[in-house]
């Protein structure tokens, strides 16, 4: 079976999220895919990780 190849949000293990003041490593898939949504749209509102 081929290694996983890793996603974006494993580059940024140890940094704060873009979108929220939680630490990336901290995010589960959910919150990942909420914060990068977040971020990407321009939006402004707070974290599901709350």
């Amino acid at each position: 079976m081929d290694e996983p190849k890793r996603g974006r949000h494993e580059q940024r293990t140890g940094t704060t999220c873009p979108a929220c003041p939680h630490q990336w490593a901290e995010h589960d898939a959910l919150g990942r895919r909420f914060c990068e949504a977040t971020r990407n749209g321009g939006w402004s509102r707070g974290c599901i990780c709350r």
